[in-house]
This record gives C-alpha cells, sequence and structure tokens, in this order.
C-alpha cells in the first residue's frame, strides 16, 4: 500500500495539485518519501509537525 499510496500523491502533484490531505497512517506509509521526491519538504511554517 506505501507504494501506491506515494504514486497518487506523486501523480496529484505532478498534475498541478497545491496539496493532499492524508492522515497520519498514509503519512506515515510512503507519502513522505514523495514529498521528499517531488522536493517539496523543507519545513517552516505552522503546520510543519515541530514546536
Amino acid at each position: 500500500m506505501p507504494q501506491r499510496t506515494k504514486a497518487a500523491v506523486m501523480a496529484a502533484f505532478q498534475a498541478g495539485a497545491y496539496g493532499v490531505l492524508l492522515s497520519r497512517k498514509y503519512f506515515e506509509g510512503g507519502v513522505s518519501e514523495a514529498i521528499r521526491e517531488l522536493g517539496l519538504a523543507g519545513g517552516g511554517g505552522k503546520n510543519n509537525g515541530e514546536s
């Protein structure tokens, strides 16, 4: 399932999506890898999971 989730996220961004909304279960299952590969990881902002 992580590969399917990753593929779906990558396809969404490559098609021009501004973002995706997923549960933590999916974030831990392939989405973080897709975000890194797409060069979208970076941090900053309020909603990056850091305090």
